[in-house]
């Protein structure tokens, strides 16, 4: 069946014109050319739709086929008139279906075609037949614990609380700091007969906060520690190290195990104590006032006096040589910003302990 066919037409007294025209329908349509006027007819046999075209000269116009409107630079025919085709859904069906309910609306949405709703309807139907989808039936408000043990038993809830399981992952293991609360969230969720996805869900979730969390707080105490020793370094200088010794000899000289309780402890802010320049500030002070002799001796042990007094019998030696290093000695500076040679230095820290220990032996 041909779908496009041309008319020509030719005159003494006038020039040709032509058009294309579709007419739609089951059978194809036709034309005929006539002469002087110019004039073109077209007639259909089947049902559909005519097209029509103008020309500017004499001539005749033929169409024939099937489809949608030609168009010509003659004048065009008429065809037959035709339904529309049944086999086409209306462009508002998916409102007609809401019939004015928005969320029933919105689900239509979803789908392109009411084929598309009908196959999806029929899925689910067939999940539901092969057991895919379990229907879950709500339980009676007023059920007796007879109902209520079926009941779980039918929605694979665990009788106990202790029947849920709470691993997460393999290989996790909870710690003992956590288990008292897993326990009882069990116990909450079997109450309220929470399906055992449900619980495991709810526990991974506290497991990765609790993991972002920690990782939260150890990036918080690095910066907090990394603050406090820079602190300490500035005001120390060379002597840090030696500093730190004693901050650490303090702690390590409390009874049980108390300087590691407070090494690990945390402030009102939730910072660690032991980064904290003001307690090491305040350890070292501590240790210089309890063991003056050995601060300024370490390593000495109970000859720490001995030593110190020894230490200073032979800075006064050299004191009385002008030409010793006491006098001539390389310069440098003290924590307590005060410039003089090393062994001058040296000789101010160790009176200063031997006077400490004078006060408290009065």
């Amino acid at each position: 069946m041909t779908e496009n066919a041309n008319g020509n037409g030719d005159g003494n007294n006038g020039g040709a014109g032509g058009d294309q025209g579709n007419a739609g329908g089951q059978h194809d349509g036709s034309g005929d050319q006539s002469g002087k006027d110019g004039q073109g007819q077209g007639s259909g046999d089947g049902k559909g739709k005519a097209g029509a075209g103008a020309g500017d000269g004499k001539g005749a116009a033929g169409q024939q086929g099937k489809g949608k409107e030609g168009a010509g630079d003659g004048k065009g025919g008429d065809g037959g008139e035709g339904e529309a085709d049944k086999g086409t859904w209306p462009e508002d069906w998916q409102t007609r279906l809401a019939k004015g309910d928005e969320k029933r609306l919105k689900k239509l949405g979803r789908y392109a075609s009411p084929e598309a709703v009908f196959d999806a309807l029929e899925s689910m139907q067939t999940k539901l037949s092969k057991g895919e989808i379990k229907v879950v039936t709500p339980l009676k408000a007023d059920a007796s614990p007879e109902e209520l043990k079926a009941w779980r038993a039918d929605n694979g809830i665990p009788e106990t609380p202790e029947g849920y399981d709470t691993t997460i992952k393999e290989g996790h293991v909870w710690g003992e700091a956590d288990k008292p609360l897993v326990d009882s969230f069990a116990k909450a969720a079997h109450e309220a007969n929470l399906p055992p996805a449900a619980v495991k869900t709810a526990l991974g979730w506290y497991e990765k906060l609790q993991q972002q969390q920690a990782e939260q707080r150890a990036g918080l105490d690095a910066q907090f520690k990394k603050d406090n020793i820079d602190e300490l370094r500035e005001e120390y200088g060379p002597e840090y190290r030696k500093e730190v010794r004693i901050i650490d000899e303090f702690f390590e000289g409390l009874p049980d195990g108390l300087g590691e309780v407070l090494l690990n402890a945390r402030d009102g802010n939730g910072r660690p104590l032991g980064a904290n320049a003001k307690l090491l500030r305040w350890a070292n002070q501590m240790q210089r006032e309890a063991n003056p002799a050995g601060v300024v001796m370490p390593g000495a042990g109970v000859n720490s006096i001995q030593a110190l007094q020894g230490e200073l019998d032979k800075i006064e030696a050299a004191m009385k040589d002008k030409t010793s290093e006491y006098w001539r000695g390389p310069k440098t500076t003290n924590k307590a910003g005060e410039t003089d040679t090393k062994m001058a230095l040296r000789y101010r820290e160790l009176l200063e302990a031997k006077e400490r220990m004078d006060k408290r032996a009065a």
